[in-house]
């Protein structure tokens, strides 16, 4: 009865965290969804269609077309940019940026 038990206990513990890391993956794809563009007004940022402005930073990964890192260049400004981001750690703060990538026509 307590290897049932036991058991029983070790695959709710699995599933919550399963669960757990499920919920955290679908927060961050889905902090910054929307249509995003590259510009650099005084410095990296990227807004989207309702002009909410989010800036990069040192950490921020930029991918180009075949998905290998770039470095930003002035070139690049007023380009679309798919978005991966996470919540950010301060209540009510900027959510943080994590990878954006060119958007390739």
């Amino acid at each position: 009865m307590k290897k049932l038990a036991l058991t029983f206990c070790l695959v709710l513990i699995l599933f919550g965290l399963a669960q757990a890391q499920e919920d955290s993956t679908n927060s961050t794809e889905s902090v910054c969804p929307g249509t995003w563009t590259l510009s650099n007004p005084s410095g990296w940022v990227i807004t989207n269609e309702t002009g909410m402005i989010l800036p990069l930073s040192a950490n921020t990964v930029v991918l180009g077309c075949n998905k290998t890192p770039i470095s930003l260049e002035r070139d690049l400004e007023g380009v679309s940019v798919d978005v991966v981001c996470a919540p950010s750690p301060v209540a009510n703060g900027l959510a943080d940026i994590i990878t954006i990538s060119i958007v390739c026509k």
